[in-house]
């Protein structure tokens, strides 16, 4: 049986662990290499390495959302279409069958409170 530390779950609690940052961090920078790879022989991005390193990240952002790190997860809105942010949340939610009710009964009720900034 593995540790609460390292243990992946699906909770929505604030104590429900996420997953090991290290672990997750690994993955994503193994899942970058076989994108700058891809890239570099000219090659189309392999969905699966995206996959990889989105799933990475979205775990390594709520991991520190839920320690309190309010920094937003785009380094500024000028950079980002609203679309591509739109197409992308979308995506996620349908991949996990949430529905956009459920995430805005979420919000209201989540303690999406604090102010560390990294």
């Amino acid at each position: 049986m593995s540790s609460p530390e390292t243990r992946e779950r699906t909770g929505a609690g604030p104590a429900d662990v996420i997953c090991d940052e290290a672990a997750e961090s690994a993955a994503a920078e193994a899942a970058a290499r076989d994108l700058i790879a891809a890239c570099e022989k000219g090659e189309d991005i392999p969905d699966e390495a995206l996959q990889r390193l989105m799933s990475a990240l979205v775990k390594i952002y709520a991991v520190r959302f839920q320690e309190g790190c309010r920094t937003p997860p785009i380094s500024g809105p000028r950079n980002m279409p609203a679309t591509a942010v739109m197409v992308t949340c979308a995506a996620m939610l349908r991949a996990l069958n949430i529905e956009v009710f459920e995430l805005a009964i979420w919000q209201a009720f989540s303690s999406g409170t604090g102010s560390k900034q990294e």
